[in-house]
């Protein structure tokens, strides 16, 4: 099945299912994290989450019912990128930042 998305800027999307979030779609942009689902009448369902950095992998984890987002915050100074790396526990349900998680500066955020 395909739905016409218009989202400006996407970097990344990804089909995710659990049992909390049946047939889900992921899409990351530079700096946003969009959630969505497929709705009976074929209608996207799409919750947006400022994270004000680029997420890297997503993970769910029913038992604490919530999701784990690896993310890279890029800056440029004096002529050269800095990238400091992030692990966020998110809600799944209000898709609130519960905790966020400085991993400090690396080349390699997610190995």
């Amino acid at each position: 099945m395909f739905s016409n998305v218009n989202i400006k800027d996407i970097n990344s999307v990804c089909h995710f299912n659990s049992d909390q979030f049946e047939d889900t779609i992921v899409f990351s942009t530079n700096e946003t994290l969009l959630i969505g689902t497929i709705d009976e009448i074929q209608n996207l369902q799409i919750s947006t989450t400022n994270l004000g950095e680029q997420p890297i992998k997503i993970a769910h984890q029913p038992s604490t019912e919530s999701f784990g987002i690896a993310s890279v915050k890029s800056s440029y100074l004096n002529g050269d990128y800095d990238d400091e790396c992030y692990i966020k526990l998110m809600d799944q349900h209000s898709f609130e930042i519960m905790d966020n998680y400085p991993l400090g500066k690396s080349t390699n955020c997610v190995e």
